[in-house]
């Protein structure tokens, strides 16, 4: 499946600029994953959801165009 994924980067890169440096830190010096979303998971807002939502469902919806226009093909 082919994600927005550029796009994610950039919203979660602007996200990481207002957080403050003791946050940055800390989810920076985590060591696993399983130590970082404790903390990185309580600094998600409904805001952030909603946009991954949406270009999430902007893709599916442009895929779903794509393949009704190849499957309209002339019969032969």
């Amino acid at each position: 499946i082919d994600l927005p994924v550029n796009e994610w980067k950039s919203y979660v890169f602007q996200k990481w600029f207002l957080f403050q440096k003791s946050i940055q830190v800390t989810i920076s010096t985590e060591k696993t994953l399983s130590n970082i979303f404790p903390h990185s998971s309580l600094l998600l807002q409904p805001e952030d959801e909603m946009f991954l939502q949406s270009r999430k469902l902007e893709q599916t919806h442009n895929q779903q165009r794509n393949s009704i226009s190849y499957q309209k093909s002339p019969n032969k």
